[in-house]
């Protein structure tokens, strides 16, 4: 008819689950509630940038982790980072709700500086000052080989393998069932020892602190039943698996006590477990 308005599309946001609907459909008897998704999930996005000559597979690696690992992120339903040119990075995060956008966000950004600052990379083009950083593990490895008692050949052998790693506060330090492949000594914050029970509950075994270690296992190749989680910001000085072999292997003292360490903390997840499996039935 005489003024009728051509046909065009009226372009939505597909990725939310909604779809292009002609103009004419509206004519129709039914009508669609374009502020309501049909997806059973909404979606946090954030856009990151880092520097230019950062490997583009490692960031979107780095990112990808992160976004898994929010506490706010439905399961089941995979995260994604892309990479859209200029040395910038969109994360798509699912979320049950547009309530949880916020501080999904927040927390995504506050983590991706502490994994920039453990992989090397820039967030914001921002350059670590490795000057800094190998003064700061210098000292506290002196520290931590005081308080172990080694003599100054193992401290040196100590420095040489050792490496700094930041954890923001909520952050998984070490996985159960992963095999560690370093010593970390914390020298700042803290963390707490849990446990996962078959039917998806968290047991927390106590926290560790400043002068504590973790990962002991990675002497003896041993999985760990225990995982370790960032109770606030925390700083580890992570000592290679062949620098603290070297290290036990001179000092069976040291052994010993690594070793009475990993069985006190398998036998507190072992009793855990027990405790919890008992209640349920």
């Amino acid at each position: 008819c005489a003024g009728a308005v051509p046909w065009r599309a009226v372009h939505i946001d597909t990725e939310n689950g909604l779809q292009v609907v002609p103009n004419a459909a509206l004519a129709g008897d039914a009508f669609v509630n374009l502020s309501r998704t049909t997806a059973p999930y909404f979606k946090a996005k954030a856009t990151l940038t880092f520097g230019a000559d950062d490997p583009p597979g490692e960031v979107k690696a780095a990112l990808l982790a992160l976004a898994e690992s929010l506490p706010a992120k439905l399961p089941g339903i995979p995260a994604a980072a892309v990479a859209l040119g200029g040395a910038s990075y969109r994360v798509s995060v699912p979320i049950a709700s547009p309530a949880d956008e916020g501080a999904a966000i927040t927390q995504l950004q506050h983590r991706a500086w502490y994994a920039a600052q453990r992989r090397g990379l820039h967030l914001n083009g921002a350059k670590a000052n490795r000057k800094e950083h190998r003064a700061f593990v210098a000292d506290h490895v002196e520290q931590i080989g005081a308080s172990l008692g080694l003599d100054p050949e193992a401290v040196t052998a100590m420095l040489a393998g050792a490496r700094l790693l930041l954890f923001a506060e909520g952050e998984i330090v070490q996985s159960v069932n992963s095999v560690p492949d370093s010593v970390g000594f914390i020298v700042e914050g803290a963390v707490l020892m849990f446990v996962d029970t078959a039917d998806g509950r968290r047991l927390t075994l106590g926290d560790l602190g400043a002068g504590d270690h973790i990962g002991g296992t990675a002497l003896t190749r041993q999985r760990m039943i225990t995982g370790v989680a960032a109770v606030i910001d925390t700083t580890i000085i992570a000592v290679s698996r062949d620098a603290m072999n070297a290290i036990v292997q001179r000092d069976h003292r040291l052994a010993r006590r690594i070793g009475e360490e990993i069985e006190m903390r398998r036998r507190a997840a072992r009793e855990a477990l027990a405790e919890a499996a008992e209640g349920v039935r």
